[in-house]
């Protein structure tokens, strides 16, 4: 996974130091995407939707010392 990461961000000229935030990033938009497709789908219960991305937000944020202060990225 680190090496297509590395590939992916030498690819696109995105300096390694700027990858912990584009991650948070997609994850945040496709939570709030996730949450506004089901309350187009159903309103009322659109707040106990599941949301699979907001869960990966969580753990990210339970991890994110580890994560974000070693030098884990490509």
């Amino acid at each position: 996974a680190h090496e297509e990461i590395a590939r992916y961000a030498a690819a696109l000229d995105i300096e390694s130091a700027f990858l912990p935030l584009l991650l948070v990033a997609t994850w945040a938009e496709r939570a709030l995407e996730r949450v506004e497709r089901a309350s187009v789908a159903d309103p009322a219960g659109a707040s106990g939707v599941e949301n699979r991305y907001a869960g990966f937000l969580e753990v990210i944020a339970e991890r994110a010392g580890p994560w974000f202060l070693e030098r884990r990225w490509p």
